[in-house]
């Protein structure tokens, strides 16, 4: 009798164990990989959905974005992600590399919005994006256009020299002021640039048919 007694109590033990284990990966097993988070939120940038994007991310998130060489915490990157959504920006992927070991994609994208179509531009711009824990810890553009820098040169000399207190409110030293208001001021200065300067105004941008 004790020798069952004891088995019962092993099998006992073992279902018990089986069962904390279980518990324990359940929420790693239903924890999307790293790729399906970085996927999940290119599809959230390009649809302006600022609220699914910033859902993906984790708290430590920050954001390298283009035009920008400083890192930004959180509350900076949602005010990133909302200047894109304010100006329609779209991610056209041309590339994709996925890297498990380090849990990080290296992708290639063509940048639209409603301001780098009045500058006739669409950059292509390399984005690393790392997630750890199935949320995004980092985006980050690796490598910028030039061509982009090129465009707005004319545009930024202009401003500076016309509309410089205009400019203060919609871009800083180093690159765009992150909201939405801020873009819409952008906007509203690069379409005053292409009617006043001679050249400018006769070339139609992308947008337009």
């Amino acid at each position: 009798m004790s020798w069952i007694r004891i088995d019962r109590i092993t099998w006992a033990e073992r279902a018990l164990w089986a069962a904390l284990v279980a518990g324990a990966i359940a929420p790693v097993a239903l924890m999307p990989d790293a790729e399906e988070v970085a996927r999940a939120y290119v599809a959230a940038v390009d649809q302006g959905n600022v609220e699914a994007a910033v859902a993906l991310t984790a708290e430590r998130f920050v954001l390298n974005p283009e035009l920008d060489g400083r890192l930004l915490r959180k509350p900076e990157a949602r005010g990133v992600l909302e200047w894109r959504a304010a100006l329609h920006e779209r991610w056209r992927t041309i590339s994709w590399r996925y890297n498990p070991t380090q849990r990080e994609v290296h992708t290639v994208v063509e940048i639209t919005n409603d301001a780098w179509e009045l500058l006739d531009v669409r950059p292509v711009v390399e984005v690393v994006l790392v997630a750890r824990n199935g949320e995004l810890v980092v985006e980050q553009a690796r490598i910028e256009s030039q061509e982009l820098r090129r465009a707005l040169a004319p545009f930024l000399d202009w401003a500076a020299e016309e509309r410089s207190q205009e400019l203060d409110r919609v871009w800083r030293e180093r690159g765009p002021r992150w909201d939405a208001a801020a873009a819409g001021g952008l906007l509203a200065l690069l379409r005053e640039w292409r009617a006043a300067e001679p050249g400018v105004a006769e070339r139609p941008s992308r947008g337009q048919g």
